[in-house]
């Protein structure tokens, strides 16, 4: 049990279902810029390309995610 300021995207089901409550609603911090980093900007390996747009599909299909 305790208070934590978490993404909501990542405990919507458990918001959804009660598990977990949102407090001070009216107090949310300010959304941040997702971003990713990875070794060389020129020589992106294919399996870092594909997370990368995987988690970028995923979080546009995503309606608590947000933009």
């Amino acid at each position: 049990m305790g208070i934590a300021v978490v993404s909501r995207f990542a405990f919507s089901d458990e918001v959804e279902c009660g598990d977990v409550r949102v407090l001070l609603e009216t107090f949310e911090p300010k959304p941040l810029p997702l971003g990713t980093v990875h070794a060389s900007r020129h020589h992106v390996p294919p399996r870092v390309r594909a997370k990368i747009d995987f988690l970028a599909q995923e979080l546009d299909m995503d309606p608590e995610f947000g933009r």
